[in-house]
């Protein structure tokens, strides 16, 4: 079965849905940062030396909850959080 072709009007739309997501002033960089596989909280924080731990933690929330990157808990001691794109975005 064939896709429906995209109208302008859709692919306008997809457009300002994606900027509206990825808009701010940190949420491109910190997904930069990732870009080249795992990524720990405190690797964001040092490559990104401006923002805030509590807006790095938002933001983060705000990028998994869009379900742009995966957050993945280790239950080691301390515990280890790691951070990397969803597979939508490396594959783009």
């Amino acid at each position: 079965m064939k896709a429906k072709a995209l109208t302008m009007t859709d692919k306008i739309k997809y457009v300002q849905d994606t900027l509206y997501v990825i808009s701010g002033k940190w949420k491109l960089p910190i997904l930069m940062t990732m870009y080249d596989g795992k990524t720990r909280f405190r690797d964001i924080q040092r490559a990104i030396p401006a923002i805030t731990t509590r807006v790095l933690s938002k933001e983060l929330k705000d990028l998994e909850s869009n379900q742009l990157i995966i957050r993945t808990v280790y239950d080691d001691s301390p515990v280890l959080v790691e951070y990397t794109l969803a597979a939508l975005i490396v594959k783009a």
